[in-house]
């Protein structure tokens, strides 16, 4: 999915994600700059309050300091969307791509989930394989 700032190109018709600031300012720092999501997924469009930032050249920017022209797809970029509230409209308004979205998003709750669900199993996993074999032994 492409994110973009301020608004979409004209003609563009995949889903896509623009990232609109909430004040007539960008000079909101990190995580606590807060943004407007417009989602647009199989032409079914989500307004979401979510947390925003980027990094350009390895270095932390204020979203001040980014344009449009100087943001492509190998800038970093993390979302957090701002509440519960708003992931659960998400999960209700795009049931099966919940997870999807939120991946291309690169949303930090959800990135985080994952990395410590994929430990937590393989921690399980471990934990079931010395039961067995404590039993069988």
């Amino acid at each position: 999915m492409k994110i973009f700032l301020h608004h979409k190109p004209d003609g563009y018709i995949n889903d896509c994600c623009v990232v609109k600031p909430i004040s007539t300012t960008w000079n909101d720092f990190g995580f606590k700059s807060r943004v407007r999501l417009e989602l647009t997924i199989a032409n079914i469009k989500v307004i979401l309050q979510a947390y925003y930032t980027a990094y350009l050249h390895n270095e932390f920017v204020t979203l001040g300091s980014i344009s449009p022209n100087n943001l492509d797809d190998n800038i970093p970029q993390y979302i957090l969307l701002e509440s519960v509230t708003e992931y659960e409209t998400l999960k209700n308004r795009f049931p099966n791509q919940f997870n999807y979205i939120l991946k291309e998003l690169n949303d930090i709750s959800f990135l985080r989930m994952q990395r410590n669900r994929y430990k937590n199993f393989n921690l399980l996993w471990l934990c079931c394989i010395k039961i067995l074999k404590i039993e069988l032994s």
